[in-house]
């Protein structure tokens, strides 16, 4: 829970530089951001090394700039001094929860909610758009989708956006018609 706090502070202090610097930036930040967090994800060798107590700040940069060299990703002058800053202060393994957290800020910043969909068939082109619209009405926001297919599902769609459950599958119909005439309304 504290590491999440710390992130959180890490994206906020980034998220807020690049803004209050050049807010053209920031799509730029999180391409990059989301980059390197992929590499430190998909070399476990590479996120040992930077990990490694032993190894000093700075072969910990020069291995880091190399393999983002390697993989032909030329960080921009806000993301260098960020890893750096990251390296020193050993906060490094925090960076794919300050990358999320860095798109949940962008995605607010941008009145965009995050969905997430449960359905019992694949939604494709018109049912999608069709429910984005309902919960663009429902949100006053856009809305990004993450559709996923729940095979326990009989049919209808389970979303999900926060805290918020909207549960209109076949099962929840099914039970509230079971309530009324158990109660008699």
């Amino acid at each position: 829970m504290k590491e999440i706090a710390v992130a959180e502070r890490y994206a906020e202090a980034l998220f807020r530089a690049v803004r209050d610097h050049q807010e053209s930036l920031l799509p730029e930040m999180r391409r990059q951001l989301a980059q390197v967090t992929r590499l430190f994800q998909s070399r476990p060798e590479m996120k040992d090394a930077l990990l490694h107590p032993l190894l000093s700040v700075e072969n910990k940069q020069k291995n880091l700039r190399s393999a983002l060299t390697s993989v032909q990703i030329s960080p921009s002058p806000f993301i260098g001094r960020f890893l750096d800053l990251l390296l020193v202060k050993k906060r490094i393994h925090l960076l794919p929860l300050i990358a999320g957290e860095v798109e949940r800020l962008w995605e607010e910043s941008q009145k965009i909610v995050e969905a997430s969909v449960r359905s019992a068939v694949p939604l494709e082109g018109t049912a999608k758009e069709e429910l984005s619209k309902k919960l663009w009405e429902l949100f006053e926001k856009r809305v990004s989708l993450k559709v996923s297919v729940d095979p326990e599902l009989i049919a209808g769609v389970i979303v999900t956006v926060g805290d918020i459950v909207i549960d209109n599958s076949l099962r929840s119909q099914l039970q509230n018609l079971k309530l009324r005439f158990e109660h008699g309304y």
